[in-house]
């Protein structure tokens, strides 16, 4: 190839230039694509070159525009127009005189190319041809012959067609190699390009096709113009039509196999006919007599053969279903190879005679006493079935896999016998299905059933195709099923070996595992004789499988599962993995059977079997190095010994249970249940291993319920460690998961989420934390997909997995009692109560000391108060261990600020320290810890004294005080209180009273004589409780009623809650009231708060309600000598001083507006203040405008115009 040729055919852009200059429209890349020489028919007049190789097309060739021309002139005149029917009638008498039983066949073709000499077009595709029918009918052979006799009528200069095989290129190939290969074929400007495979090609490949087709070219992406006027286009494909002919159209059966956008430019069409018997026995003949004439003249070996010996290999070839291929390639490949190959070995002398013949149902040939089968020469040694039955057999365990196995030979056995004596057996069944965990020799067994099925004559080739899910699905629209194809392909003749099979299909959304299961499933009925299909995976996923795609299920009928290997078994594999490198002492048997017990995991089980045997000893050979490194005296023998203790053999993990409790605060009543679960699970192991019982049925998994920081996952971590001692688990690992980890956000996806982490889990504990959020979701929601997953799984791994559900005890009851398929299986109820103060005191010195601090005694005396305010009973997010461990991180951060400010002014530094600045730094100090912060200074009653007016109100508060404190104290001296007596309150009166007020004061007094926890009052009113949906009103009530958790719930103008009709939600809410006042006695006080009569109204409607509320309090209007007391006091407050002249007026002005009607007591008295305020800065402005100096008096001192207009 000349330099100018490879610049062109390395940079396409050149192209165009070239298009330009030489025909203003398409350039003529010569030779831009080389060609092969080999021909597909192996006949001198002319051949396929398909584009691969190199070679020249032809000296002759015209040029386009003189082909043209002769179309025309032929077309023109009438003279040679009957000229022309001759030449066309004599190639037509030739190809007859050639081809066996294809007359229609050939007479459509010959017509398909002599169209364009009768239309006499030119500048146009010539013909746009499908050559269809069924393989090894002759199809590319007929039209060798045809474009041969065709050049000899002078009708067309070209002596070869030109194949692409479009099935060829991948992806990455279109916009180099097709695009180069289709540029090369039409660079001649003339010719014949036959597309193969066009139908398994790439969308983008069939849509550049589509387009030529269609106009006759087609342009790249990089703008390089393909032409393809004066050309033939041939669209080959393999393929028998349902229909029988002659066809007047195309068949309907093949129509469906060509692309949408093909049909309609497909101009012609050639079906051929599948061959008979008799012309299948005379092409065999006619082959074979054809190479035993060139064997006698080449070799000097004479052939022989009698006539049933054609019959024989006729019926062997037939099963290939490709005709005459066939026939060719058993002639090239297994006779004429295998003849030479005897000959070049001097097996057969030449000069010699040979015979053929059939033996065992293979055709064999014999010279001088002495056989050989003819197949293709091999290196390979031909395996009978017993030789692989007797590898089978020589597996460790897979003692029912043998069996299966060996009965699947014996049926096939008797299958053949059943034939010869003309029984109908009805089609046989290749494909099987291997279930089981990994490492049980699945993959091994199909590498041995491809060989078996070869040895049995039912598969040519007998390999084995290992692929998974990857290498069958694309990543886009179109590529999976060529993808898919391409794998079938390599498998023909073999196994194609499909592991984690389930995986192809992962949800009903998953169009592309479907596209190649579809794919899958077209392939495997249409070579059923020659493909065996294995598909592998986990057991209960495979039944889902098939479950799901019962067309599988129907082609794959024969199941052989694979089950997990004994310990004894395990030991053997792992003495054949040693060899001659490593030694075992048979000491170590029963330790080593123990560690395989322990370690292999029943259920679905990745790493278990042999792999675990594999894990099991890499893992002995590091502790083997470890130890003969601090060994410099190692012999040989050393290194090739492994000992016990390489194993960690007799290095079993002690627990103790009450050692493991000691260090952990509180939790009596939880201890004290799993200690006698403790001894109730050792007592059942020990009846079990003496034989005295059967299976118990008890269950293991169980409910934590409680507030957060209890300690439920420090205890699941130790119940998890028991079980493994005790020997129920063999892990012993604990699995912490929440709703994020189970569910997720697609449809179908939180099944295989939820059971990938049940199969991290199995051999431990599955934590599953606020278990409850599984159900919160409705009906709808994924998460009740996670619980049908979890109750099943807890089901399929009951005996080697246990599940703690864990979660706030009020939502974990109603998750339970929702969920009967929970219920029965989780029947163990543990309930963490929330820590006292003085244990949150002993985990806060525990949590210290471990961070390496200690707690000055200063600090520990105060705690428990500190704890008790804070420590609030009921749903607690923050309380408990969570609460120590936040105060201890607080109290850290605050020590870190205090010693490295003091320092820093000290000048100190870190360098040389003293012991006591050392302890300084360990230490937590009072102020560290800052646990005055947020109580008031002033005692409650204090604050009670300087509230003005409300004196009956003052009176009221101090007796309920005084009547809870003894109350309490009696209590604690064991004197009977005759009930607790309930503190919720009614406040009633107008706004402004003071309610408020009196509502936060109550509540620190409560909490200072140890009533409530806490003093904190949550203040709301009906749009802070009521919802504007169903069901959503109770939730939101709650989530208040939590934040009051400890101290005082307010809830003003209560009567709106009821102001509604039945339907109103307001309803709703108060009964969510009265549940948590119930539920909440010790930790939570209410106050309704409202107008009397509208009180009296919503009571009178409510009648349940005034009972639960047996405490009113009547808050009078101020009278007007306290509004001015009020006020007087606001403005004081504000820094501000009336003059004698301003007090009269804001008298007058207070006289006024408690005249209007919304008045508001000590609110109204606000507005004025907070009005006269506003008037005195503008006086001010104005004044200091006016030049006048602003003195301290004038700055503070409240005038008579200031109230003026209020």
């Amino acid at each position: 190839m000349r330099l100018y040729q490879i610049l062109r055919f390395i940079f396409p852009e050149l192209q165009l230039y070239d298009f330009v200059k030489q025909n203003g429209l398409v350039a003529k890349k010569r030779n831009a694509v080389q060609f092969a020489n080999g021909s597909l028919n192996r006949i001198r007049p002319t051949s396929f070159a398909s584009v691969n190789g190199i070679s020249n097309i032809s000296n002759r060739n015209e040029t386009p525009k003189a082909l043209a021309r002769k179309l025309k002139i032929l077309a023109a005149k009438s003279g040679d127009a009957d000229k022309l029917d001759d030449k066309f009638s004599v190639v037509l008498e030739k190809l007859t005189n050639i081809m066996l039983e294809q007359d229609e066949f050939l007479r459509s073709l010959v017509s398909t190319f002599k169209l364009p000499y009768l239309t006499g077009e030119q500048g146009k595709l010539l013909n746009i041809i499908l050559l269809a029918g069924p393989p090894g009918t002759g199809k590319k052979r007929a039209l060798n012959y045809l474009v041969h006799f065709l050049d000899e009528q002078d009708l067309f200069p070209f002596e070869k067609t030109i194949e692409i095989d479009l099935g060829q290129y991948s992806e990455r190939d279109i916009d180099i190699n097709f695009i180069a290969d289709v540029s090369g074929a039409f660079s001649e400007g003339q010719g014949i390009v036959c597309f193969s495979r066009w139908e398994k090609t790439h969308t983008r490949i069939q849509e550049y096709i589509a387009e030529l087709l269609a106009n006759g070219f087609f342009r790249t992406e990089q703008g390089v113009k393909i032409q393809a006027e004066n050309y033939f286009i041939i669209l080959y494909m393999d393929k028998v039509p349902k229909e029988s002919g002659p066809y007047e159209t195309i068949p309907q059966s093949i129509l469906e196999d060509i692309p949408v956008s093909f049909r309609h430019c497909i101009r012609s069409f050639a079906i051929s006919a599948p061959l008979s018997k008799d012309s299948l026995k005379r092409i065999f003949q006619f082959k074979l007599d054809e190479k035993g004439s060139e064997f006698a003249t080449r070799l000097q070996i004479h052939t022989k053969y009698e006539s049933p010996f054609i019959d024989d290999m006729v019926l062997y070839l037939e099963k290939e279903n490709r005709a005459g291929e066939a026939i060719e390639e058993w002639i090239d490949r297994s006779y004429v190879e295998k003849i030479q190959s005897l000959v070049a070995e001097d097996k057969i002398r030449k000069g010699s005679e040979i015979s053929l013949l059939m033996k065992d149902g293979q055709p064999a040939v014999r010279s001088e006493s002495k056989g050989w089968f003819l197949k293709p020469s091999t290196s390979i040694q031909k395996e009978s079935v017993e030789d692989v039955l007797t590898e089978l057999n020589k597996f460790i365990g897979l003692e029912s896999v043998k069996q299966e196995i060996n009965r699947l030979a014996n049926l096939i056995s008797q299958r053949r016998e059943r034939e010869a004596l003309g029984q109908d057996i009805g089609p046989l069944t290749l494909h099987l299905s291997f279930t089981g965990n990994p490492g049980t020799g699945k993959t091994t067994v199909a590498r041995l059933i491809g060989r078996l099925y070869k040895a049995m004559g039912l598969l040519k080739e007998g390999h084995t195709i290992e692929c998974s899910r990857q290498d069958l699905v694309a990543g886009y629209v179109g590529h999976t099923a060529p993808q898919t194809m391409s794998k079938v392909k390599e498998a023909i003749g073999g196994v194609l070996f499909i592991d984690e099979a389930y995986t192809l299909v992962q949800n009903k959304q998953d169009s592309f595992g479907k596209e190649a299961l579809d794919t899958l499933l077209k392939a495997m009925e249409d070579n059923r004789s020659d493909l065996a299909v294995i598909v592998a995976g986990y057991t209960n996923e495979m039944k889902d499988f098939f479950n799901a795609n019962p067309g599988m299920s129907s082609r794959i009928p024969n199941a052989i599962e694979f089950p997990d290997y004994a310990p004894t078994e395990m030991l053997s594999i792992l003495r054949l993995l040693c060899g001659k490198d490593f030694q075992i002492p048979v000491e170590a048997d029963q330790g080593l059977m123990d560690v395989f017990e322990m370690r292999q995991i029943p259920g679905r089980n990745d790493s278990g079997n042999g792999r675990l045997v594999r894990n099991i000893l890499d893992e002995a050979k590091k502790r083997q190095g470890d130890r003969l490194s601090k060994t410099p005296s190692a012999l040989a023998d050393d290194f090739k010994t492994l000992l016990p203790e390489d194993f960690g053999i007799g290095q079993k993990e002690t627990f103790n249970l009450e050692s493991a409790f000691a260090g952990i605060v509180g939790l009596d009543k939880v201890k004290t249940f799993i200690q006698s679960l403790e001894n109730q699970i050792r007592l059942e192991k020990i009846r079990k291993d003496a034989g005295l019982a059967g299976d118990t049925g008890q269950r293991l998994n169980m409910v934590f319920s409680g507030n957060p920081g209890t300690g439920k996952t420090t205890v699941a971590r130790l119940i998890a460690k028991m079980l493994r001692e005790i020997g129920v688990l063999k892990k012993g690992h604990l699995v912490e998961v929440t709703r994020k980890d189970l569910v997720a956000e697609y449809i179908g996806q939180t099944a295989r989420k939820t059971a990938d982490v049940v199969k991290e889990a199995i051999g431990g504990v599955l934590f599953i934390d606020e278990a409850y959020q599984l159900a919160e979701g409705g009906v709808s929601d994924f998460g009740k997909e996670a619980i049908d997953t979890l109750i099943r799984e807890i089901e399929n791994n009951k005996d080697n997995l246990v599940v703690i559900l864990a979660g706030y005890t009020n939502e974990m009851d109603s998750l339970i009692k929702m969920n009967p398929g929970l219920r029965s299986r989780i029947p163990i109820n543990i309930e963490f109560l929330d820590y006292t103060p003085e244990e949150m005191v002993l985990i806060s010195e525990i949590n210290a000391k471990r961070k390496g601090f200690t707690i000055e005694k200063e600090v520990i005396s105060q705690l428990p108060k500190y704890f008790a305010g804070r420590q609030v009973l009921g749903k607690n997010e923050s309380g408990n261990g969570r609460l120590v461990d936040n105060l201890i991180d607080s109290a850290r951060r605050k020590q870190s600020e205090r010693i490295m400010a003091s320092w820093l002014q000290e000048g100190k530094k870190g360098d040389s320290l003293t012991e006591q600045e050392k302890k300084e730094l360990s230490t937590l100090t009072l102020e560290d810890f800052e646990i005055g912060i947020g109580t008031s200074n002033k005692s409650s009653l204090s604050k009670l004294d300087e509230i003005i007016g409300l004196e009956n109100v003052k009176k009221f508060i101090r007796e309920i005080s005084a009547q809870t404190e003894i109350s309490k104290l009696r209590g604690e001296m064991g004197i009977s209180a005759g009930g607790k007596q309930s503190l919720h309150m009614v406040f009633l009166g107008n706004p402004g009273t003071g309610k408020t007020t009196i509502a936060r004061i109550l509540a620190q007094r409560l909490n200072e004589i140890g009533v409530i926890p806490g003093e904190k009052v949550v203040e709301t009113d009906r749009s802070g409780l009521v919802a504007g949906f169903v069901g959503q009103t109770a939730i939101k009530t709650g989530e208040k009623i939590q934040e009051a958790l400890g101290g005082v719930l307010f809830i003003d103008e209560a009567y709106s809650l009821a102001r509604g009709d039945g339907n109103d939600f307001g309803k709703e809410a108060i009964d969510t009231i009265v549940k948590a006042m119930e539920d909440h006695r010790e930790d939570l006080i209410v106050i309704l708060a409202g107008y009397s009569a509208d009180m009296e109204n919503f009571f009178n409607a409510n009648e349940g309600l005034r009972s639960r509320f047996p405490n009113v309090i009547t808050f009078p209007d101020y009278s007007l000598s306290e509004l001015m007391e009020i006020a007087n006091s606001m403005l004081k407050g504000k820094g501000y001083l009336l003059s004698k002249e301003a007090r009269e007026a804001l008298a007058q002005t207070i006289q006024l507006k408690v005249l209007e009607k919304n008045f508001g007591n000590a609110r109204g008295i606000r507005n004025i203040v907070e009005k006269t305020e506003r008037k005195f800065a503008n006086r001010l402005i104005a004044l200091k405008q006016t030049g006048k100096d602003l003195t301290e008096e004038i700055l503070i001192t409240i005038l008579p115009e200031d109230f003026a207009g209020l």
